[in-house]
This record gives C-alpha cells, sequence and structure tokens, in this order.
C-alpha cells in the first residue's frame, strides 16, 4: 500500500503522523472545501496555533471543485485530474528545511518506490541557488534532469501577504511514446511542460519552503522559522507504480468502472465513452467522501457544489451512456470496499450515503428529460439565428426550472460549438437573489456594535465556579472584559451565559456571552452606577437557573445523538445543534422523516438513560487518543492536540467544550416536541428537558382533559379514544349522507341544465349548434363538466360554453363535440386564449377545456371570441 508505507517512512523519521481532516474545513471560511494537505495546519505555519510537534505527515482527503483550485472542467478530458483525490504531505514547523525535505523525497523516490533517478526530473524556482545545490551536489542529480521555472511555476504563496517561497517539484518521464512536440523529451524546450499540459511528464511532488514573510508593500523579510509543507497525488503515484498511464486504470478506479459497466450495459474499453466513464469514477468517489463527512444535498454552498457534481454525473450517464435510470447510489458500495481500510466510516455511513444519492439522482431525473428538450430548442434557436452564444436568460430558465447548473449548461453548449452570456446569467441571478432576499422572513442576528473590544487572555473559571472575583480588563457601555470569568461564551451550539458583574458601585446586567480569539466578552446593559475602571475588582456571577438548564439540554443532546445512532443506524452525524436554558435542537443525517415508533424508542431510550443516574465525565486527552476510544468529533469544528472529552458511562463518548451535568439523573426528564426536515438528507429535533420537559407533559394533560370534557367523555385515555372513535365514525356517516344529498341535488340540477339546453339547441350557425350557459359561481364547476357528461353523446356538430362568475373571479368550461374535433376543433388550446382574456390561463383536452381568470367582467369578450372560433374553424 503506498499511502502506508509514505506514512510508515516519515514516522520512522521523527514525523507524527495526522489523521486526514475533514473535507468540511474547520474554522476557515476561506475555504468552500479541504483542498490541500496543509489546510489543517494553516495556523501553525502562520504561528496562532502550537503543536507539541515539529514534523508531520498526512493522507488527506482534498477536494478541488471551486476558487483557485477547481479542477471539476478538467475530469475526463485528462488522464490526471480529479475532483476527489488523497494527498500525501510532510510538514517541518521550524524544524527540517530546504536539504531534509528535498532528500526524504528523493530517498522515499527512488529506495521506497524503486522509480528509476533517469525516469525522474526535478524543478526549481530560478533564483532559488540553495535548491540546485541541493539537487545538484548532494542528491546528485543529472544535470540535465534539472529544470528552472518562474514565479509562475514555481513560487507559492499563502496569499497576497503573508507565507510564501520558493518551491521545488518531482516529476515523471513516461517516456517516447509520449511525447507532445518537436521539444520534447527535453523540459526545457518542451513548451508545454511549464503549464503541465505535455503528455509525457507528470508532477508527481511538490515541496514548498515557506521561507518568507510577504508584507502589503510587497517586499520580502525571513521568516525566524522557516518551515516546510509537501504534497504529493496518491492517484498520480498509483498510476507509475502500476504502470498504467491512466490514473483511471488504477486499482483505485478499476473497481468503480467495472461495477458501472455491469449497471449501464456499456463498455469502458468504448474510446467515445471512456471521458463518460471517468466522470462518474470520479464524481462518484467525492460524493461518497463529502456526504460521509456531513455535507448534504442543497441550493447553496457546498451542498450546491455536490449537487453540480452529482448533475453532471447523471447527465453522462443519461446523455452519454444512454441510461435514463437513478445508478450512482449502485456505485458507492465498490467505492467503500476500496477506501474502507482508510477511512471505515464510509463502512458505518454506506446505506445512508446510498439512500441519500438515490433520493438526489430521482429527484433530478424527473426533469432531465424536459431540460434536455428545452435546450435542445434553445440550441435550435441559437443556429436558426445563427448566433454562437446561448442568452443568460435561457441558461438560467434551465437552472431556476430544470436545475441544470450553469456550468452543465456551458459544457453542453461548449458540446455544440456555442458558448453561454455568462455576464446577463449573473445579472439574472442577482435579480433572483434580491428577489429572495426581500422575501426572507429571517434576520441576521446583528454583531457586537461599537469599536472591537480589546483582545485579551480571559481566563475561564465557569465549568467549577459559578461565581469568581475579577478584575476589569476594559468596558464601555454595553461590553465587560474581565482577567478570568465564569460565563461560558458562546460556542459549539451552546449559547452563552447571563447573570451579572457587580462592582463597589456599579452592576451590569449580563445577557449574552461571546468570545473574539482569546477574549471573551460580556455583553449586556447597566442596571445601576457608572463604567469601572481599569483593574477595579469585581465580582462576576452567572444565572445558576439557567447555567443549570442549559447544562441539562446539553448533556441531553449527547444522550440523544448516541440514541439516533442506535435507533436509526452509525451514518447519524450532528449536522447543527442549539443548546439553550429553554430548549434544545438537534440537526442530524438522515435520509427520511422518523417514524412514530422510531421517535418513541429514541425518547424511551435517553429517558432509560437518564433514570440510570450515569455519571457524565469531562477528560482531557490527545485528539488522537479520543479518536481511537471512539469519541465522536463534530466536522464543522476544529480541534487542538488536546480535547475535552464528555464521558456518559458506557452511553455516550464526545469531544465538547460545553457545560454538564455530573449525572444524567439531573435532567430529570426529556421530551421530544418536535421531529422534521431541514433540508434534503437532514433531520431535526427539538426537545425540553426537566423542568420545561415537565411543564409541556403536563399542558398535554389539560388539554386532554379539557377535550374530554367537551365531548362528554370520561378523563380516561381509554375512554376517551374510544368517544373520539365513536365520533369519527359518526362524522363520516353524516358525511357520506350529505355527500348523497349533494349528489342527488347536483344530479337534479344537472337534468335541468341539459333539458334548457336541448330547448336551446334549435340555435344552428351554418350547420354548427352553438349553446350557451351561465352558472351561478365557480363552484358548480363540476356541474358544467357533468352536464356536458350527459349531453356529449346526444349531439352532433354540437359547442357549449360554460361560464362560471364570480366576485373577483371568472371560470370557462368548453366543449366540443367528436365529430367537431375529428374536423380540428381544440377546446384545450381555445381554453389557453381564453383565460388570457378573463385574466388568467386555460388548457385541457381537445374535446374538454377549462380556463380560469381574475377579470369575470371580460366573460362577454371571451363567449364572443368563442362563438367567433366556431364560426371560423375548419370544418
Amino acid at each position: 500500500m503506498i499511502r502506508q508505507s509514505f506514512l510508515q517512512f516519515f514516522q520512522r523519521r521523527g514525523h507524527t503522523i495526522v489523521a486526514s481532516s475533514s473535507l468540511v474545513p474547520a474554522g476557515d471560511p476561506t475555504l468552500l472545501f479541504t483542498n490541500a494537505g496543509m489546510n489543517q495546519f494553516k495556523g501553525t505555519f502562520l504561528g496562532t496555533e502550537r503543536r507539541d510537534y515539529t514534523k508531520a505527515a498526512s493522507s488527506q482527503k482534498c477536494l478541488r471543485v471551486s476558487g483557485k483550485h477547481n479542477d471539476l472542467e478538467s475530469v475526463g478530458m485528462t488522464n490526471r485530474h480529479h475532483t476527489f483525490f488523497e494527498m500525501l504531505g510532510n510538514f517541518s514547523f521550524g524544524d527540517y528545511f530546504k536539504l531534509g525535505a528535498i532528500e526524504y523525497a528523493w530517498e522515499y523516490v527512488t529506495q521506497v518506490l524503486g522509480i528509476l533517478p533517469d525516469d525522474l526530473w526535478a524543478t526549481v524556482y530560478r533564483e532559488d541557488a540553495e535548491a540546485e545545490e541541493i539537487w545538484l551536489e548532494k542528491v546528485g542529480i543529472d544535470k540535465r534532469h534539472l529544470w528552472r521555472g518562474g514565479e509562475k511555476d514555481n513560487y507559492w504563496s499563502m496569499g497576497d501577504t503573508g507565507p510564501c517561497g520558493p518551491c521545488s517539484e518531482i516529476h515523471y518521464d513516461w517516456g517516447d511514446k509520449y511525447i507532445c512536440s518537436a521539444g520534447c523529451p527535453d523540459p526545457k524546450k518542451c513548451e508545454k511542460f511549464s503549464s503541465q499540459e505535455c503528455p509525457r511528464f507528470i508532477e508527481l511532488w511538490n515541496l514548498v519552503f515557506m521561507q518568507f514573510d510577504r508584507d502589503e508593500k510587497g517586499e520580502l523579510h525571513p521568516l525566524p522559522k522557516p518551515s516546510v509543507d509537501t504534497g504529493a497525488g496518491l492517484e498520480r503515484i498509483a498510476a507509475v507504480m502500476q504502470g498504467v498511464y491512466s490514473n483511471f486504470d488504477t486499482d483505485l478506479f478499476k473497481p468503480i468502472i467495472s461495477c458501472a459497466e455491469e449497471v449501464l450495459s456499456v463498455r469502458y474499453s468504448d474510446s467515445a465513452l471512456k471521458p463518460s466513464f471517468c466522470v462518474i469514477a470520479d464524481h462518484i468517489r467525492a460524493l461518497v467522501f463529502a456526504i460521509a463527512d456531513g455535507v448534504a444535498f442543497s441550493n447553496e454552498g457546498r451542498g450546491y457544489v455536490l449537487r453540480r457534481i452529482l448533475r453532471r454525473a447523471l447527465r453522462h450517464g443519461h446523455q452519454k451512456l444512454r441510461y435514463h435510470r437513478p445508478f450512482l447510489h449502485r456505485l458507492v458500495s465498490p467505492v467503500v470496499n476500496i477506501m474502507e481500510d482508510a477511512y471505515s466510516e464510509l463502512r458505518e455511513r454506506e446505506d445512508y450515503i446510498k439512500k441519500i444519492i438515490e433520493q438526489e439522482e430521482e429527484s433530478f431525473l424527473t426533469t432531465l428529460d424536459r431540460g434536455l428538450s428545452l435546450f435542445e430548442e434553445i440550441l435550435a434557436r441559437a443556429r436558426a439565428k445563427k448566433e454562437a452564444q446561448i442568452s443568460g436568460k435561457d441558461a438560467f430558465e434551465l437552472y431556476s426550472t430544470y436545475g441544470f447548473p450553469v456550468d452543465m449548461t456551458e459544457v453542453m453548449a461548449r458540446e455544440s460549438g456555442l458558448t453561454v452570456d455568462m455576464a446577463s446569467f449573473e445579472k439574472e441571478m442577482e435579480t433572483h437573489r434580491e428577489k429572495s432576499r426581500r422575501m426572507s422572513k429571517f434576520a441576521v442576528a446583528p454583531a457586537l456594535t461599537g469599536e472591537e473590544p480589546e483582545e485579551a487572555q480571559t481566563e475561564f473559571s465557569g465549568y467549577k465556579k459559578l461565581r469568581v472575583k475579577a478584575s476589569v480588563h476594559s468596558a464601555d457601555q454595553e461590553k465587560i472584559i474581565l482577567d478570568k470569568t465564569p460565563f461560558y461564551a458562546e460556542a459549539g451550539g451552546q449559547v452563552g451565559d447571563v447573570g451579572k458583574i457587580t462592582g463597589w458601585d456599579f452592576e451590569f446586567l449580563v445577557s449574552a456571552t461571546r468570545r473574539i480569539g482569546s477574549t471573551i466578552v460580556h455583553v449586556g446593559e447597566y442596571s445601576r452606577g457608572k463604567l469601572p475602571e481599569k483593574g477595579e475588582s469585581v465580582t462576576a456571577e452567572v444565572d445558576k437557573e439557567a447555567r443549570s438548564a442549559t447544562a441539562r439540554n446539553h448533556t441531553a443532546t449527547h444522550l440523544l445523538q448516541a440514541a439516533l445512532k442506535e435507533v436509526l443506524g452509525p451514518h447519524v452525524r450532528q449536522s447543527g445543534s442549539y443548546v439553550g436554558p429553554d430548549k434544545l435542537r438537534f440537526d442530524f443525517t438522515h435520509h427520511e422523516a422518523l417514524s412514530d415508533e422510531q421517535v418513541q424508542k429514541v425518547e424511551e431510550l435517553v429517558n432509560r438513560k437518564i433514570l440510570e443516574n450515569l455519571s457524565v465525565k469531562a477528560l482531557e486527552k490527545s485528539f488522537r487518543e479520543a479518536k481511537e476510544e471512539g469519541a465522536i468529533a463534530i466536522f464543522e469544528e476544529k480541534y487542538g492536540e488536546k480535547v475535552r472529552v464528555i464521558d456518559v458511562a458506557g452511553f455516550s463518548k464526545e469531544l465538547c467544550g460545553g457545560t454538564h451535568v455530573s449525572h444524567t439523573g439531573e435532567i430529570g426528564l426529556f421530551k421530544i416536541i418536535s421531529e422534521g426536515a431541514v433540508q434534503a438528507g437532514i433531520r431535526r429535533i427539538e426537545a425540553l428537558t426537566g423542568l420545561g420537559a415537565f411543564q409541556y407533559a403536563r399542558r398535554a394533560s389539560e388539554k386532554l382533559s379539557e377535550i374530554a370534557r367537551t365531548i362528554g367523555a370520561p378523563d380516561e385515555e381509554d375512554r376517551l379514544v374510544t368517544r373520539i372513535s365513536e365520533l369519527t365514525e359518526k362524522e363520516k356517516e353524516l358525511s357520506s349522507i350529505k355527500e348523497a344529498q349533494q349528489a342527488k341535488e347536483e344530479g337534479k340540477r344537472i337534468e335541468n341544465i341539459v333539458a334548457e339546453l336541448e330547448k336551446e339547441a334549435e340555435k344552428v350557425i351554418k350547420g354548427l349548434r352553438i349553446l350557451h350557459y351561465a352558472l351561478k359561481d365557480s363552484g358548480e364547476i363540476n356541474v358544467a363538466r357533468g352536464t356536458w357528461d350527459r349531453m356529449r353523446g346526444k349531439f352532433q356538430q354540437t359547442a357549449v360554453f360554460f361560464e362560471l362568475p364570480g366576485k373577483d373571479s371568472a371560470q370557462i368550461v368548453l366543449a366540443f363535440s367528436k365529430d367537431l374535433v375529428q374536423q380540428g376543433f381544440d377546446a384545450g388550446k381555445l381554453a389557453k386564449e381564453l383565460g388570457s382574456i378573463i385574466g388568467g390561463s386555460g388548457g385541457g383536452r381537445a374535446e374538454l377545456g377549462q380556463a380560469g381568470g381574475n377579470k369575470p367582467q371580460e366573460l362577454a369578450r371571451a363567449r364572443e371570441k368563442f362563438e367567433t372560433y366556431c364560426r371560423e374553424a375548419p370544418k
């Protein structure tokens, strides 16, 4: 195993092996997905985060589908690009530098992997004489195999400012068979080498030397502790080691492609179909890993990117491989089989991943055919007008109505020799966003007002104490910062503490507690006195009742997650939460609504654990130790090397910084009050504990008593249910009698109308009977339809117009006898036209049409139009 040999190589050389972080970056709003091995070490490189080791190695799951690193469009077009891939990397945080990085990489590639030096090339930054000397003098690489690149090719920056430095790459030479131009095989002359488009050379490993700090003026300053960040693509190394030119022919992809061949009944060996197989095999890996890390399909952010990936893969199966049913979910198992040794969570969540993908497939396939049909119409219009571009309006309609991501529309347009007017599309999107913002009922919570608080190291003592003596660091009219505090700052879904801070001549009521960096900020207002001075001694006291209620809800949330995993399966993962003194809310991954029985099982299991009065312990462990013991981590959270583990004896173990009860019995009672959907694949449970749960149960009991009194039943559960059943049956009987009476009256009414119309039938225009009848109101639409059903077999050459006026509405029903339909009369088409006259729309079949609108005053004009149509229609 390449992955294992790489990690063992660096472990033997003193590196700490760090597990892959989630594909969802923790605490980094600049990234949509983890796209490099260094992401989880960003704080360490920047100096804002300390670790208890100075060198590390990892195999990091990466997803490159957005921003600067976006390989989505390249998948299937090349043999070497992927959305999801694994990046092998070794890192030095002020330990070894260029010499160590280069020698380690060369030793691993040539001695462990056994790749011949003659098949390898190295690149260096043209101004990096130090790295060049190491390659030539220390490693002894052939001088002809060393290439000097410019800033674009061999210089790395974290951003416009901050850490940066030269880099050195190792490339593999596939040999003469893949020469791309007259310049090959010499990279110094090959025009495609620097852009990595030359089919002969492939980059295996990039060694980044973080040597400088670039300031806002662009000037470089040497870093006090230069560091190393390297990245090697596992898929590319696998291709070289297995002697296959395409990554998709390695054992990382072949079982997926073989399964796809079986499912789709087409062969990968067909060169015309290979790109589609590659897209599907790549995209299903991305879907499996992203969903396993808690990402759910949605119309924004990460969920929308996931949706784009799935729909691109489906489009290839549907349009290119001619398979029109859901199939991607059937490819989940081969991905899990290949990857579960390194990522055991895939097997635990396999069933959930399958179900959530299948649901999304079915949803999109319902509109895919119609969307493709519309695209063909758009394409035909553009070609008829000799236009080279699809309008933004058309692209937006495909997106908003049929769910086509615009990049998919761009690909289809490109395949047909056209482009998409993206500027116009963005205008349509912005109009749509603005409309959505205006319609939104949700407001963003206000941020802290006033000046940014002065940074301070606030000591938190609130796990053990609710009242402490402290000194003021800084204060203004709505914020106080102390040197230490018992107030828990809002984090991890738990609300901040409330309470009061008092001094000798003031009292400050704390309504919220927040954290900014290492500073805990108490937000509120003064109930008396004036601003305290810096250094003034105060007493900070947390509201004990609110803290206790919050702690009950927080521990109950842990019990709830464990219970959900036991009842629903191991795929359940936290997707969000709210923990306050009033209630708890828990969002979790699950593909369908919980049954009443499942809700009851979860609720009962939690209450059983409360009655068992299990001990709740807060333990400090290393992150690795906690994970090895099975502690649950939340994918959005960022954890240091030391973590706090909340262990509920034998039932739940989670990484958590929140406040908890000491024994589950303190929770008292747990009651689920709602269960519902948040979005596809995400469910939400709201629950109450303690006194809140008791009050909820008491209110429910009072309501039952009130119902019992209202319906005259004894206040006993069994008798109450029996009485309600009796009343329900009686209501059904009365309803049946009422419906029968209504049907009888309606039938009589229809007979009368038919008789009246038969009398009117002598009105003939050019051999055609045109009949008209005005009903009472729009509620008689069934009378109009029933009347025609009675008449349709009695007359030939007959057209009927029913009008149903209302105060602010109008309905029309029109019908043609079968012989008129055979002559070309079409009630459905005519109803559509008449619908626009009365301020609405219409449609239907050729024999029977219906229209409705909000302009009853225009019924006479619609009737005239009807009669004109009858006179002029084909005979």
